[in-house]
């Protein structure tokens, strides 16, 4: 096991994210250390990775580690009102997958509580804030149809050819329901195609396996899609999560000795997105001692770029700060293995250079015919932006020095 700032509580962490099936040896904590443990930033670390179910399971099966009695109450608190939210969210997905169904279309829910039960056994302990389901994009126009007709509406309002675009360009659309308490996003692509992932979502379709979830059969990924998916989405957003790490572990050790991680990856290597895939197998390795079949241990040991993202993720993985920007580009281009599919990381940079952010655009609104100019407003804006946190420094400084 790694080792941290924080040895004891972040030990806690990542052995409340152990698969379940696997056997580990646990680190046994001794009283002296235990008495001195910072509950406060197990639980701050825990939200911060959605792993509050989980943390508490293990402490529930681990009473040597003795939480006080006020954080245990505070866990089964939140594990009872995450269990209610999560299971009227699944009573809404089986809903609208039957609506769906009805008409004909083939619609497969991933993340969300099939994807929790699929992997923990429980629907309650992966939480999740919308329900991504997978489309045809050719079926999009009668999926919206029954979204609409039952309750729900778009979250962005677009004429015809705006929508076209969009379909063309984008990876998924949210329908929030007309009570705001549920949100739908459909999903067409994977990632946006500044990512280059290349998984043909036809094909994992035509992959899909029915799983038995609350008394029906539901499509899911066929597994080796799945990792695939789940090592592209945690490597996007930097595996900032240990959730998403824990849930690369368990999809493994359920499927150590089927051959699904070698068909994930010949998959990953026929799409290019082979870097991915090991990083999420190195960090669940790394981190929650799981077994990787065949020589693939020893393989990830002598690929450096691999190695190296590991250490990055593991480094900043319980910093709490948040990504300096030329760090998530270069962690994103050294994510791909070839120069053509990094080419998409330097045209959205130069785009945003050329044509403004958001905060560009918010200092001054060109019109599109002078949308060239944009260029020119960011140094401003930045320098102004400097100003600004200069001045601020010199208040609090200022603030400081009264006290």
């Amino acid at each position: 096991m790694s080792s941290f700032p924080g040895v004891l509580e972040q030990s806690l962490l990542l052995q409340s994210a152990y698969p379940v099936a696997a056997p580990h040896k646990r680190l046994q904590p001794d009283p002296a250390s235990l008495s001195a443990l910072n509950w406060q930033f197990v639980l701050k670390q825990a939200r911060a990775h959605s792993i509050l179910p989980l943390l508490h399971r293990f402490l529930s099966q681990n009473p040597e580690w003795a939480p006080p009695v006020d954080v245990m109450a505070f866990l089964t608190n939140h594990v009872r009102e995450q269990s209610v939210t999560n299971l009227f969210q699944l009573r809404e997905l089986l809903r609208m997958l039957d609506l769906l169904s009805a008409e004909g279309l083939r619609v497969a829910p991933f993340k969300g509580p099939s994807l929790s039960a699929y992997l923990y056994d429980d629907v309650g302990i992966r939480p999740f804030s919308d329900l991504d389901v997978l489309i045809a994009r050719e079926d999009f126009p009668r999926v919206k149809a029954v979204f609409e007709a039952n309750g729900y509406h778009a979250f962005r309002t677009f004429n015809a050819d705006e929508e076209e675009a969009f379909l063309h360009t984008q990876m998924g659309y949210e329908f929030v329901r007309n009570d705001e308490r549920v949100v739908f996003e459909v999903h067409w692509s994977f990632l946006n195609r500044v990512h280059t992932f290349r998984l043909d979502p036809s094909e994992v379709l035509a992959r899909v396996q029915p799983i038995p979830l609350m008394g029906k059969k539901v499509l899911m990924f066929e597994p080796a899609d799945m990792l695939l998916y789940l090592c592209a989405h945690g490597s996007k957003s930097f595996w900032e999560r240990l959730r998403w790490i824990s849930d690369i572990a368990e999809l493994v050790v359920r499927h150590q000795h089927d051959g699904t991680v070698e068909e994930a990856r010949r998959r990953a290597r026929e799409i290019q997105s082979e870097r991915m895939l090991l990083l999420g197998l190195d960090l669940a390795q790394h981190l929650l001692d799981i077994e990787l079949p065949g020589d693939m241990k020893k393989e990830l040991r002598w690929d450096g770029t691999v190695g190296q993202l590991t250490n990055a993720v593991v480094q900043h993985l319980f910093t709490g700060q948040e990504l300096p920007p030329k760090y998530q580009l270069n962690f994103h281009l050294q994510m791909r293995e070839r120069f053509r599919d990094r080419l998409p990381y330097y045209w959205h940079i130069a785009q945003l250079y050329l044509y403004g952010n958001e905060k560009d655009r918010a200092m001054i609104a060109l019109p599109a015919a002078l949308s060239f100019l944009y260029p020119f407003v960011k140094p401003v804006r930045l320098i102004r932006d400097k100003m600004g946190l200069a001045s601020a420094y010199a208040g609090d400084e200022a603030v400081q020095s009264k006290h």
